[in-house]
């Protein structure tokens, strides 16, 4: 897993700043275990690689 940490800075009209942090976690589940969640959703599971970026995507068809 790793850490994502965002900051944004907000105004709203004529107001002062507002400095605002956001954190999220990301990758909490294996490969495996994402098809399996989505198979058991009822959808066939497919990985569709993204080799520009080096990611996987999980990719859930529902059965007519």
């Amino acid at each position: 897993q790793y850490v994502v940490d965002m900051g944004y800075l907000i105004r709203e009209g004529e107001s002062s700043v507002k400095a605002i942090h956001d954190r999220h976690i990301f990758g909490l589940f294996s490969k495996t275990e994402w098809l399996m969640v989505i198979n058991e959703a009822g959808f066939t599971s497919t990985v569709i690689q993204d080799n520009t970026f080096g990611r996987d995507t999980f990719v859930g068809i529902k059965p007519r």
